[in-house]
């Protein structure tokens, strides 16, 4: 769907609980455009919609605005807020965001937290206190964030029991194509995760998506590889 991805991105690392240098910078794309995902979508956002909605940023950060409303005062408002968001993000992922793992052949939800690592190549699902590690996907690598009602038919069926059903609405289902881990190991290529609400859920959605451009964009197309 997406062409060629990265297996190892190598954007430039930060110290330890700060976003790594560059993710403020918003990625361009082929064709000049930039991947901005400001409320109201647009041209801008026409790399994104394979992940999500035209709208997710808007949710994420409380805000909706028409494109046709905005002026470029607005429109830079919009980025700066949405780098803002992003470096956030990768601030408390580096140190661990709470959230419910569900997994799927146990039929069992469990308390977790989803960390990036320093380089924004990974993310983890994990427990709370780091002893296991449930399930670790290539950032570059997602094709999709699904929400509950996207979640296929099947999975669903094996969520029913254990998951309440208040918490279907913060249900997030990361899928991606398998890469290669440091250590030599394969990476999980889906993740069912439970948001602690609505406005994490959205965050999360719009915020892996800039991520995951920006660990492809700033991979060399020379050193990026897909495994078969």
């Amino acid at each position: 769907m997406f062409g060629s991805c990265c297996v190892v991105c190598d954007p430039p690392s930060g110290k330890a609980g700060e976003a790594p240098a560059g993710v403020g910078d918003v990625p361009v794309l082929p064709g000049g455009h930039q991947a901005v995902l400001g409320p109201g979508g647009g041209e801008p956002m026409m790399a994104l919609k394979t992940v999500g909605d035209d709208d997710a940023a808007g949710k994420a950060d409380g805000s909706t605005r028409s494109e046709s409303s905005q002026t470029s005062e607005q429109k830079a408002e919009d980025k700066a807020r949405l780098q803002q968001l992003v470096k956030q993000f990768a601030r408390d992922s580096l140190r661990g965001v709470p959230c419910k793992f569900v997994d799927l052949s146990k039929r069992e939800v469990t308390s977790a937290v989803y960390k990036l690592d320093g380089n924004l190549n990974w993310i983890s699902f994990q427990s709370g206190n780091g002893s296991s590690t449930f399930a670790v996907i290539s950032v570059g690598q997602i094709e999709h964030v699904n929400r509950w009602e996207e979640v296929l038919d099947i999975d669903k069926s094996f969520m029913e029991e254990p998951l309440k059903q208040e918490d279907r609405n913060c249900v997030l289902q990361v899928r991606a194509t398998v890469a290669t881990q440091m250590n030599g190991q394969p990476s999980d290529t889906a993740a069912t995760v439970v948001m602690e609400d609505d406005m994490q859920k959205e965050r999360f959605i719009t915020c892996l998506k800039i991520l995951r451009l920006y660990c492809q964009t700033n991979t060399p197309t020379s050193e990026a590889a897909t495994d078969t």
